[in-house]
């Protein structure tokens, strides 16, 4: 798929404005630091990959079938195993670790996230 699909099929999607800014401004790489932890914007060739025949990546949880989560959209990564993702039901920024399946709240918000991160690299 090429960069014009890409943005329709997240513009589609009900996400934060200033998250779909940030995806349209990059194509490579989107770094941050926040609370001392590196955190990876995943671009749109790595949401919109599948991770099987059934699943993109945006829909990692799912995947993994993780319970109690609500309507979920992973973005991103940060430390070694941990995914970051929207809850959909109010847009609140968590994390999810695949080595034990636990998850924790980061941010209220993208927005209440990127008042507190420090912009490291974006191509």
């Amino acid at each position: 798929m090429n960069r014009i699909i890409y943005s329709r099929r997240i513009q589609s999607i009900v996400l934060p404005k200033s998250y779909k800014e940030i995806l349209q401004s990059f194509e490579l790489v989107c770094l941050y630091e926040y609370e001392g932890e590196e955190l990876d914007i995943w671009n749109s060739n790595i949401l919109f990959s599948m991770i099987n025949r059934d699943y993109y990546q945006y829909e990692l949880l799912e995947y993994f079938s993780v319970p109690n989560v609500g309507r979920t959209f992973a973005f991103g990564s940060s430390h070694d195993d941990g995914r970051l993702y929207f809850d959909l039901t109010d847009f609140s920024v968590w994390e999810y670790w695949l080595d034990d399946g636990s998850t924790h709240k980061i941010a209220d918000s993208f927005d209440e996230l990127l008042t507190k991160a420090k912009l490291l690299d974006k191509e």
